[in-house]
């Protein structure tokens, strides 16, 4: 989500794509949604940003 810019919904979607089972990778889930926050707050994590929006 860092390097791409993405938001959760893309993640999701990816994760989905990709056979993410919502059982064993539930915890995700709720990750991917906070990541953002934690991104705007974090600097080395905005240092890992590459893609504009």
């Amino acid at each position: 989500m860092a390097v791409d810019n993405w938001t959760a919904e893309e993640a999701f979607a990816e994760m989905m794509h990709f056979g993410m089972n919502r059982r064993i990778c539930f915890p995700l889930i709720k990750y991917e949604s906070k990541f953002p926050e934690r991104l705007k707050k974090n600097a080395d994590l905005r240092g890992a940003v590459v893609a504009q929006r």
